[in-house]
C-alpha cells in the first residue's frame, strides 16, 4: 500500500502551508523542497508575476518508486479571462532539481496564456504532436482501445479484429510494466501473473491485447498480465501499465521543415476515450509557416475524431521516445486514478481536425 506525505503552499492563503505530516524527519525535508521551489519560482518568474491571480505548489513524498510528485497550478489574469496553467510529474528527482530541469516549460505555457490567440473556427491542417501531448493520443486512441474489454465492446462488433492494419507508416506501440522506474511498473498483476512486454501493434497492424482473465477467457488467449486493480477490492480489469509509441527515424526539425502549414501542439490538459472516438486537449499551438515554428500561438482548441482515421493520417515519427509519469492517474468504469505510465516521439500527421473551445 502507498502512503504519500503531502505539504502544499496557496498563495490565497497567506502563510499557511498544508497539510503536514506527521513524521518530522519527513515534514522538515518537504518544507525544505517547498521553500527552494517558492524562492525559485519567485526569482524566475519576476517578469510574469504580476499576471499570476493565484498560486498552489503541492509536493509530496510518497512509497511509489517514483518517490516525488510535484503539482503546479497558476491562475494567469489577463484583460479579458482567467485562465488555468497546469503542470505535474511523478520523479526520483528532488522536487526543487525537477522543477528547476523543466521550469522553461511551465514559462512557455504562461506566456502562451498571457499572449495566444484564441482558436475561432474548426480547421483541418498538418499538426505535430509534441511527446507530452503525444503520450495523451497514445493512451487515448491505442491504449483505452486494445485493452480487451473495450477491443470485445466496441472494435470487434466494428468488424475490427486481430490483425487490423492501423495505418500505412510502420508504428510500434507496446504496454510494458517491466520497464523499471515509472509509475505503470510492477512485477505482478492483480491475478498474479508475472510480467513481460505485450506488442499491440507491430509495423501498423494489430497484434497484441491488454488482458484479465476474463477476456482471456472469452477470447481463447494467454494472459498478458494488464489485470489490474485500483484498491484490493476493486475490480482487475485489463488496464494499461507503461503504454507507449516506438520512436521512429527523424529529427524533430527534419520534420518541421518539411511542413509547409500546421500546428505545433504542446502541453496537454488531458483527454478522453469513447468508443472509437477520442479526445486530446493540449494546452497551446505554434504555428508551423514555411518549414519553421513561428511565435504566433494559438489556445483554447481540441483534436478530435475517429481513432482510425487518425492513426492513418500518421506521417512520421521523431527519433527518440520520451515516458512521462502523470500525478493524475487513468480513469476507467468509475476505477479512477491509476498509476500509468505514457510514452510517445513527435508525431507528425498528415491532417488532424482542431475544434474551438468556446
Amino acid at each position: 500500500m502507498n502512503n504519500e506525505y503531502l505539504i502544499s503552499y496557496d498563495s490565497t492563503v497567506e502563510g499557511v502551508v498544508s497539510p503536514r505530516c506527521d513524521d518530522n524527519e519527513k515534514n522538515k525535508f518537504l518544507q525544505e523542497e517547498l521553500n527552494h521551489c517558492l524562492k525559485f519560482i519567485e526569482r524566475d518568474s519576476y517578469d510574469h508575476l504580476r499576471h499570476w491571480k493565484s498560486f498552489k505548489l503541492r509536493i509530496g513524498l510518497s512509497s511509489y518508486e517514483l518517490k516525488y510528485s510535484i503539482l503546479i497550478r497558476i491562475l494567469i489574469e489577463t484583460s479579458t479571462s482567467i485562465i488555468p496553467v497546469l503542470w505535474q510529474t511523478r520523479t526520483n528527482n528532488s522536487p526543487s532539481t525537477e522543477l528547476m530541469d523543466h521550469f522553461d516549460v511551465i514559462l512557455a505555457e504562461v506566456e502562451a496564456a498571457l499572449y495566444g490567440q484564441q482558436l475561432e473556427r474548426k480547421i483541418e491542417t498538418q499538426i505535430v504532436l509534441e511527446p507530452w501531448t503525444g503520450s495523451h493520443y497514445v493512451h487515448e486512441c491505442f491504449g483505452h482501445t486494445l485493452e480487451a474489454d473495450n477491443y470485445l465492446e466496441y472494435l470487434k462488433p466494428n468488424g475490427i479484429t486481430m490483425g487490423y492494419k492501423w495505418s500505412e507508416y510502420k508504428i510500434n506501440v507496446f504496454d510494458d510494466p517491466t520497464i523499471p522506474g515509472q509509475n505503470g511498473s510492477y512485477l505482478l498483476d492483480a491475478e498474479q501473473n508475472e510480467t513481460f512486454r505485450t506488442h499491440l501493434i507491430k509495423d501498423g497492424i494489430t497484434v497484441g491485447l491488454m488482458h484479465n482473465a476474463k477476456t482471456c477467457k472469452l477470447l481463447g488467449l494467454q494472459s498478458s498480465c494488464n489485470a489490474r486493480s485500483v484498491g484490493i477490492s476493486s475490480l482487475a480489469m485489463p488496464r494499461m501499465s507503461t503504454t507507449y509509441l516506438d520512436s521512429g527515424n527523424m529529427e524533430v526539425q527534419e520534420i518541421i521543415s518539411g511542413i509547409d502549414n500546421g500546428v505545433y501542439c504542446r502541453g496537454s490538459w488531458g483527454g478522453g476515450s469513447l468508443g472509437l472516438n477520442f479526445v486530446i486537449r493540449p494546452s497551446y499551438g505554434l504555428v508551423i509557416k514555411n518549414g519553421k515554428i513561428t511565435n504566433k500561438i494559438l489556445r483554447r482548441f481540441d483534436i478530435k475524431g475517429n481513432k482510425l482515421d487518425s492513426a492513418k493520417a500518421i506521417k512520421s515519427l521523431s527519433n527518440k521516445l520520451h515516458f512521462f509519469n502523470p500525478v493524475f492517474g487513468c480513469n476507467k468504469n468509475g476505477e479512477n486514478n491509476l498509476s500509468v505510465t505514457q510514452g510517445s516521439p513527435h508525431i507528425h500527421f498528415e491532417n488532424l481536425t482542431l475544434y474551438p473551445v468556446l
